[in-house]
């Protein structure tokens, strides 16, 4: 690797928590929505310009997490994972944070490939019936969203404690990472900033859906309507098919 300070990702197939069939994942990069969830992009053609095309490694925003290659010694320099999150949720959003805008840079490289099996549900309880998830987020927000940390879906977390960041926020200063407004102009300018926290997703529109036997509702191929087992308020988001039915198994009714 020409720069220890670039980290890779494979390309994530999907092994079926029922049959362990394996199916081959279409070519795309990670990134997130202002709810903090992470998701599936189609990657924009001129990440695909360079001299291998479709077959060399393309910059990616976020990774999906778990799946990564980095030098030992640059992954504790850059401040390993955050102690104070809670068992899982938001670390791999961190993480890409933190390394493109500390000096860093996450690619995925189409070549490589892993399959994995998608839990159809979260296995992760929630000690003392804490929303980890909402926990990790609020830490990652702070200590590297600046100004776009209010930019969120759920305003009624603006005032939930989350722990001590002063790490954090120290570890950030000493590496003298760039600020989230540059990361989201340099590396995901596609990023469509919410001009109000309080604000609503626009309506789902079909242009291109299409339904398959298994009940999943898929668009452009490679995206799947999914809802969160956890937090059933939160509105459907889209990611990857993961082809085990559960949290993308959709009826249609009359009145869709």
């Amino acid at each position: 690797m020409a720069d220890r300070r670039t980290v890779v990702c494979p390309v994530i197939d999907i092994v079926s928590a029922d049959t362990l069939a394996y199916f081959a994942s279409p070519i795309v990069r990670g990134g997130f929505n202002w709810g903090l969830h992470f998701k599936w992009d189609p990657v924009p053609p001129a990440e695909l310009g360079g001299p291998d095309g479709a077959a060399g490694p393309f910059r990616s925003p976020t990774m999906a997490g778990g799946l990564f290659a980095m030098d030992r010694k640059y992954f504790f320099e850059l401040g390993q994972y955050d102690g104070g999150m809670d068992i899982w949720g938001g670390e791999n959003l961190e993480i890409s944070f933190r390394i493109w805008m500390c000096g860093g840079q996450l690619l995925i490289v189409p070549c490589s490939r892993v399959g994995h099996i998608f839990r159809k549900r979260r296995p992760y309880g929630s000690p003392g019936g804490q929303d980890t998830m909402a926990h990790n987020s609020l830490r990652l927000a702070h200590v590297w969203m600046d100004e776009f940390k209010y930019l969120s879906l759920r305003p009624e977390l603006r005032n939930r404690g989350y722990g001590d960041i002063s790490e954090r926020v120290a570890l950030r200063k000493r590496l003298q990472c760039r600020s989230f407004r540059w990361y989201l102009d340099a590396v995901y300018p596609e990023m469509r900033a919410v001009a109000n926290g309080n604000k609503q997703p626009p309506p789902f529109v079909n242009k291109g859906l299409r339904r398959p036997k298994d009940g999943q509702l898929v668009l452009a191929g490679l995206l799947c309507l999914d809802v969160s087992e956890v937090r059933t308020s939160d509105p459907p988001r889209l990611m990857k098919c993961h082809g085990s039915g559960g949290s993308q198994q959709w009826s249609l009714g009359v009145r869709f």
